[in-house]
């Protein structure tokens, strides 16, 4: 029983996380602004003109608590 193995797959590097850019900075600042006088996080998406994806990548990358759904008490 003769058979072909493959070489070991050498460990992938981690990627270093990058700083965050100057924008995204100001991005953050202005969503945090704008989840304080009340708005709902599809309009912050339309009023900053971004995506959802940037949006949420925002919040993850600076910690905003940015709730699904405000409190209606």
């Amino acid at each position: 029983g003769f058979r072909f193995s493959s070489p070991p797959k050498p460990a992938r590097p981690e990627k270093a996380k990058a700083e965050p850019s100057q924008e995204d900075r100001d991005l953050a600042d202005k969503i945090i602004a704008l989840r304080d006088t009340g708005m709902s996080r599809w309009g912050v998406t339309l009023e900053l003109g971004i995506g959802n994806c940037r949006f949420a990548r925002i919040l993850a990358e600076f910690d905003i608590d940015f709730p699904l759904q405000r409190n209606r008490g």
